[in-house]
């Protein structure tokens, strides 16, 4: 009798085990580049700033994901009489949105280096 017990105990923890590892997960998880946020204190940093390094980082996201690039100019500067201590700004908006986010920010940019 206790050999019944104890090959029915052996079954049914080898049967547990391996309908464990059949089971499928219950969670999923979602991985992906979310927001870059850039802080330079040269304008040389900005004049060769890789835009396509982020187009790249954003391409494997989901199309609804939100996302986000930020920009922060950290060293006083003149915008034509105007003195400024820093710039920045935010672009957000889903991935499938990427192309244009990057647009919008760089033209942001090329507008603040060219009155600098």
């Amino acid at each position: 009798m206790k050999s019944k017990n104890l090959i029915f105990l052996v079954f049914f923890l080898v049967a547990s085990a391996i309908y464990s590892q059949n089971e499928s997960s219950k969670f999923k998880v979602d991985t992906g580049t979310l927001s870059y946020d850039i802080s330079a204190e040269n304008i040389d940093e900005l004049r060769n700033f890789d835009w396509d390094f982020i187009l790249e980082s954003f391409k494997n996201n989901p199309p609804n994901k939100p996302i986000s690039l930020s920009f922060e100019y950290n060293k006083e500067s003149k915008l034509g009489e105007t003195k400024i201590d820093s710039f920045s700004f935010k672009v957000s908006g889903k991935s499938s949105e990427a192309e244009e986010i990057v647009d919008k920010s760089k033209s942001i940019i090329t507008e603040f280096i060219s009155k600098n």
